[in-house]
C-alpha cells in the first residue's frame, strides 16, 4: 500500500495506471475482509481512491495512451475475483460483525 503515498505526486494516472495493470486491485481485494480492521480500511480506501483518481475518467472513451484498456480490464476483472464482491458487502452498513472504523460513511 506503498503506492498511496504517491498516488497523486503529479496530476498523471501514470503511477496508479501501473499498479493497477499489474494486478494491484485483485491483490487489493483479497484484503478487503482482512481480520486486521485498520488494514482493511486502508485496502477499501486504496480501492476507492485509485477508481475516483481525477485524472482518469472510467467513462471516458479509452485511449491507448494512458493504457486505459488495460486499466479497464483490470477493474472489469475484479468481476470474477472470490473476494471482491464478498468484500464489499462484508463491509457495508449492514454487515455483521461491524466493519472497520468509518466504513459504513463510505458507502
Amino acid at each position: 500500500m506503498l503506492y498511496l503515498k504517491h498516488i497523486y505526486f503529479d496530476s498523471s494516472f501514470a503511477f496508479a495506471s501501473s499498479f493497477i495493470r499489474s494486478g494491484g486491485v485483485s491483490t487489493l481485494s483479497t484484503l478487503l475482509l482482512h481480520p486486521s480492521l485498520p488494514l482493511r480500511g486502508q485496502a477499501v480506501d486504496c480501492l476507492m481512491q485509485l477508481t475516483s483518481h481525477p485524472s482518469f475518467d472510467w467513462f471516458a472513451p479509452l485511449d491507448p495512451g494512458l493504457y486505459s484498456r488495460e486499466c479497464h480490464s483490470s477493474l472489469l476483472s475484479l468481476s470474477t475475483s472470490p473476494h471482491f464482491l464478498s468484500g464489499l458487502v462484508g463491509n457495508s452498513p449492514l454487515s455483521a460483525p461491524p466493519t472497520f472504523p468509518g466504513g459504513s460513511f463510505l458507502w
